[in-house]
């Protein structure tokens, strides 16, 4: 048996068709964000208990995301529920949140005007052991989705339609687009910047990595909502 093992394969060349023509080509496709919040509530009914459809779809999108990770935290929420049910409160207590997670609610810590909130998720990030500059990449990919968000939105992209030209999951884009109300577009375009010039400057020498950021917060924080 030989197998062929492609992250993405062009369905037009001559080896596709021919790996076609003489076995069997399967496809397999990163779940949707329904199909993965259906196999939760399925997964959870096997274990015994119940789990609504907004509570799955909530678990789904703090919790890192692959299905065996997603499997283990709902394990432990299932675990640790009190009652046949498992709540959204049981999920918020025991589940791991993602590192995406962990960001979104830092730049939603800095749109509400909560600088101090922020900086506590941040030094939490960092007694994870999460380094400053892999924290400054994911603030401003989030900066980057928000920015993306708001210009989807000024060209009137109908909402269903925004995470496709976004080329992200469902809940993703709405949390861009709700983050982006607090945000000023000129605000979000110079955190844009502002968080390259940091990256620039915490690899060149001129600024350390963990002060670099901490001011990133502590500015954004102060003159978020200018809208």
């Amino acid at each position: 048996m030989l197998v062929f093992v492609e992250t993405q394969a062009d369905k037009r060349s001559r080896m596709y068709k021919a790996a076609d023509a003489a076995g069997h080509v399967v496809e397999f496709k990163t779940p949707t964000d329904k199909e993965l919040t259906d196999w939760v509530v399925r997964e959870a009914a096997k274990a015994g208990k119940k789990i609504t459809p907004p509570t799955a779809a909530g678990l789904v999108r703090i919790v890192p995301n692959d299905m065996e990770t997603i499997a283990l935290e709902l394990g432990k929420a299932a675990d640790y529920a009190g009652q046949d049910e498992i709540t959204m409160a049981d999920v918020e207590a025991v589940c791991t949140r993602s590192l995406e997670t962990r960001i979104f609610e830092l730049v939603d810590a800095i749109g509400n005007k909560k600088p101090a909130v922020a900086l506590e998720i941040y030094h939490n990030l960092l007694l994870m052991k999460e380094s400053p500059l892999m924290i400054l990449s994911m603030v401003a990919r989030q900066f980057r989705l928000i920015l993306q968000a708001k210009r989807c939105a000024a060209q009137n992209v109908p909402p269903s339609q925004i995470a496709e030209r976004m080329g992200q999951r469902g809940f993703v884009a709405s949390a861009a687009l709700r983050q982006g109300q607090n945000f000023a577009m000129e605000t979000v375009l110079e955190a844009v910047r502002d968080c390259l010039e940091t990256d620039v400057g915490i690899k060149t020498g001129r600024i350390g990595d963990r002060l670099g950021v901490e001011i990133l917060i502590i500015k954004y924080g102060m003159t978020s909502k200018e809208l």
